[in-house]
């Protein structure tokens, strides 16, 4: 349930707006990656909103009306998210909208600014939301939190820092605030992979005592598998805890790795 609870937050927080009801009810408009190979993430922010969207309803919905969702695809692309935006904004007249990742949020932030439509996006880049009246930000930095996490690697002796993580926006930034305290070995690997054991033993060569983990929780499992198969024991620092290797989940099945580990995380108060 701690993967949905964000995304129930980001609805009410975003028709908390007061949008101007339709005859139906409110329309919250969502630009997803659903096909493409960002997929991924728009599977499991759809998920969320449809629970929340149930959940708001039963409850007997906003001021009375209920609450519509609406999803366009991006297709994982640009352009394809820039048609998906106008087509919400102008041929649905959405009253609300939500978008992921730098680049769905790049494209749909200037439409809802200049449109005067409110948005929230679920990105770590900060730039979209400075300086916009309806435009929003509910994630937090990536660059601050591995920030943090480097610091801590330090501050524990570790003077070989590993970075390793699924290849996004997120990564790239969280690797540009490590780097902001110290050198590291920066390693990346594509969604859904599986055999982690040739960028493990590139992390092995390079002497990292200290690992920052950033990759959702689905895909740890292997990494967690490979690292004890090449008895490869480095002190983990995890970016986002509970959504990411860190889970309860994760941190249940993989006790002799997690039980000494540092996480970032936030805090939801759904009240």
């Amino acid at each position: 349930m701690r993967k949905l609870c964000p995304l129930i937050i980001v609805l009410i927080l975003t028709l908390g707006c007061q949008p101007a009801k339709t005859e139906d009810g409110y329309k919250f408009g969502a630009v997803l990656p659903l096909t493409g190979d960002q997929a991924f993430y728009g599977a499991y922010f759809r998920e969320g909103m449809e629970l929340a969207v149930k959940d708001i309803n039963a409850a007997g919905g906003i001021n009375g009306k209920k609450v519509i969702a609406m999803y366009e695809d991006t297709g994982s692309n640009k352009l394809q998210a820039n048609n998906a935006a106008q087509k919400l904004i102008s041929a649905d007249k959405a009253d609300a909208l939500f978008t992921v990742l730098s680049g769905g949020a790049g494209i749909t932030a200037p439409l809802a600014e200049t449109n005067k439509v409110p948005l929230i996006y679920h990105s770590a880049t900060d730039s979209f939301a400075l300086n916009k009246t309806y435009v929003f930000k509910d994630y937090p930095s990536a660059i601050e939190q591995c920030k943090l996490l480097a610091k801590q690697a330090l501050k524990d002796g570790h003077k070989i820092i590993g970075l390793y993580g699924v290849r996004t926006d997120t990564l790239q930034l969280c690797k540009e605030g490590a780097e902001e305290i110290t050198e590291i070995s920066y390693h990346t690997h594509d969604a859904g992979e599986k055999d982690h054991r040739s960028t493990l033993v590139k992390l092995i060569h390079s002497n990292a005592t200290a690992l920052i983990l950033l990759t959702h929780s689905d895909e740890c499992p292997p990494v967690y598998n490979q690292l004890i198969e090449l008895a490869y024991k480095p002190r983990l620092y995890i970016f986002l805890q509970s959504f990411g290797c860190g889970s309860d989940k994760n941190s249940k099945e993989y006790p002799q790795l997690l039980t000494k580990a540092y996480g970032t995380d936030v805090f939801f108060d759904e009240t």
